[in-house]
């Protein structure tokens, strides 16, 4: 089997985008624990494992790719790691709009109505002015269309993710140096 792992000088968008695939499986994970949290409260456990998990997961990648090319720079795999976490953040996109559109399309609506409740119970000031504008989108109509939720959670997870790329990179190098330096 001769894939691009296998191959120091592929490409490291090609390398990204090979394993992107298992980053989006991560991610849709991460979404799918989050919108179930509400019916079975252990998932917000395993979302916020797989939360904390993300950069583990990232630097094993890059790590891999460090190990097969030693010679690799930081910036290529931080191109690597963006190139994940983009290819990895479209499979979840196509998730989280699925699930919006189709499956449970009043899902953000029932969730202001929610924080409209619980907010104006409490009587705390701070909180009556978040309950009153999101009474006033349910009001309105104006609750964003599942496209918008989904754009905004892709370019999070992409702009984020490219940080957290940039870093395990970093990370990853400094200790292929250290390990070096040790060894001579």
């Amino acid at each position: 089997m001769n894939t691009s792992e296998n191959i120091p000088s592929a490409s490291p968008y090609r390398r990204g985008a090979d394993r992107g695939y298992i980053l989006g499986l991560w991610f849709t994970a991460i979404f799918l624990s989050w919108i179930f949290s509400a019916q079975v409260p252990l998932l917000s456990l395993v979302a916020v494992a797989l939360i904390a998990g993300t950069p583990f997961l990232i630097y094993k990648f890059l790590r891999k790719s460090c190990l097969a090319d030693p010679g690799v720079q930081v910036s290529a795999l931080w191109v690597e790691g963006i190139s994940m976490v983009f290819c990895g953040s479209l499979i979840c996109a196509v998730a989280v709009i699925v699930y919006f559109k189709w499956i449970d399309p009043g899902y953000m609506a029932r969730q202001l109505q929610t924080l409209v409740d619980v907010y104006a119970s409490t009587g705390d000031e701070s909180l009556a002015e978040a309950a009153r504008l999101s009474k006033a989108i349910l009001d309105n109509n104006a609750v964003p269309p599942a496209s918008t939720w989904t754009l905004a959670m892709w370019l999070f997870t992409v702009s984020s993710g490219s940080l957290l790329s940039g870093l395990m990179a970093v990370l990853v190098k400094a200790r292929g140096l250290r390990s070096r330096i040790m060894n001579k």
